[in-house]
């Protein structure tokens, strides 16, 4: 979590370079949530998430993308009053949102123009990401009950921050 350290804004692209654990049970994320929101100042869902990547194993944005097995990177251009989602080095975003566009934010609150803060985590347990499969979890920190350590690991290749203005 970044929110001491590293805050973003409007006019900024977020890219992370990333791979899933394997096995049932795994809800991994890369995700933001407003500044304050540890202070309670903000809260949710009044002030805003933003999901880059939430990926459950019944439910995934993107059907035919395996995050197991190799690398996959996504982009988030963030303007003010719009915000579009990107996949690896596709030119076309998979998924784009704009304040005017969308007429539950026309009626209420846009909170994307806002100071966010990032998180990665993994969620477990629960049915969301399927049923747990708790030989695919590392049981420790060194994850030494798995022979391939990082298939119990969410992996960052890298992350990168930059201004778009």
């Amino acid at each position: 979590m970044t929110s001491s350290k590293k805050i973003m804004s409007p006019g900024t692209e977020i890219t992370v370079c990333f791979k899933h654990p394997e096995g049932s049970g795994h809800w991994p994320a890369i995700w933001m949530l407003p500044e304050g929101f540890v202070e309670g100042q903000k809260t949710w869902p009044d002030d805003g998430e933003n999901d880059l990547v939430e990926h459950m194993q019944n439910h995934q944005a993107f059907a035919d993308v395996d995050f197991h097995n190799k690398f996959h990177s996504v982009t988030m251009k963030w303007h003010t009053d719009k915000i579009e989602y990107f996949l690896d080095t596709q030119t076309d975003p998979y998924f784009s949102i704009e304040k005017n566009n969308e007429s539950v934010f026309n009626n209420y609150h846009w909170p994307f123009n806002e100071n966010f803060y990032l998180i990665i985590n993994v969620a477990t347990g629960g049915t969301a990401g399927g049923t747990p499969d708790r030989s695919m979890y590392c049981h420790d920190a060194d994850c030494t009950n798995l022979d391939n350590k990082d298939k119990g690991r969410m992996l960052i290749d890298y992350i990168e921050i930059k201004s778009i203005d």
